[in-house]
């Protein structure tokens, strides 16, 4: 189960030094499952860090930042430069595994339509969630920083409008600072990654793994931040993604059969919970790097008091 830590790893990952803070008691009731209602607070949350794991590991950004020439007309591949989906996942791994260090910014904006029950007392109608941070990333090394920051009426359920996450990679340690929402205090959460986590002959094992999940289509080329990008539309197995990006993370606990029958009950919810969604990334033609990636998904939840509440 995760473990709250007794120090932060942060000064360990900022040095480069190999020593790892000691973990303290496990902590009681705040299991990686937790209750309805916490487990569908934090989703955006956990969503937004696999999605930010994922790029750490995957895609590395553009070294400097480019000029928009604003032609965002999408044209069809041609010529020589029509590819298929496998092949541009195998030049994405292939140009992420040619990295060693990199930064990377990011920025994302959720409007949330809510209505019924306890969502009335945080004002109902359109709740927004704007979602910014960055990643630092060295292969060499094994280390790894995102630092996220949440801020959403809707956090004021959770004593407060903003929320920050940080998340260290030491090796193969994760660890996980967020707000506790039963204390308000930050606590940290401990977890073991995969063993080929920051191997680099995985990264495009990886990519056609996680690629393997979506429905995908190369659908154009754009002009995007003054280079050519393609554009690459994506439906993604909710399932099998949730059960990939959750079990993955849980196999790694001694108690994992333990926890594996509930974990299957939340995938079930939150699978029930989620009506539609899609994803659209842009990659760089020449350097086959992400350039931009864009989500839009639909969930349907109930509270409580049975009233539903529309995404």
């Amino acid at each position: 189960m995760p473990k709250t830590m007794a120090a932060s790893p942060e000064e360990d990952v900022q040095k480069g030094m190999s020593k790892k803070p000691e973990a303290g008691t496990k902590t009681e009731g705040k299991g990686p499952l937790g209750n309805r209602k916490i487990l569908l607070a934090v989703a955006v949350v956990v969503i937004a860090s696999a999605v930010v794991a994922a790029v750490l590991l995957l895609s590395p950004a553009p070294e400097t930042p480019r000029a928009d020439n604003g032609d965002y007309t999408t044209k069809p591949p041609t010529g020589t430069q029509t590819i298929s989906v496998g092949q541009l996942v195998t030049k994405m791994g292939d140009a992420a595994a040619s990295i060693d260090t990199g930064t990377l910014d990011f920025s994302a904006y959720i409007a949330i339509d809510m209505q019924g029950g306890y969502l009335d007392s945080l004002g109902g109608g359109k709740i927004t969630i704007d979602m910014t941070g960055d990643i630092k990333f060295d292969y060499k090394n094994k280390r790894g920083f995102v630092d996220m920051t949440l801020d959403s009426p809707f956090l004021a359920f959770y004593g407060g409008s903003e929320q920050n996450v940080k998340m260290y990679i030491i090796g193969d340690t994760l660890y996980l600072l967020m707000q506790d929402p039963e204390t308000g205090g930050d606590q940290w959460i401990r977890q073991q990654t995969n063993e080929d986590f920051w191997a680099d002959a995985e990264i495009t094992a990886k990519l056609v793994e996680l690629m393997g999940l979506v429905e995908a289509k190369v659908v154009g080329e754009e002009n995007l931040m003054g280079k050519r990008v393609y554009v690459v539309e994506m439906k993604p197995d909710v399932r099998a993604a949730l059960e990939y990006l959750l079990k993955s993370q849980l196999t790694a606990y001694p108690d994992y059969e333990e926890l594996e029958e509930q974990l299957d009950e939340q995938i079930e919810l939150i699978q029930q919970s989620i009506k539609s969604a899609s994803l659209k990334v842009w990659v760089g033609v020449v350097d086959s790097l992400l350039y931009k990636l864009e989500g839009d998904v639909a969930m349907e939840v109930a509270d409580e008091t049975g009233t539903t509440g529309a995404e």
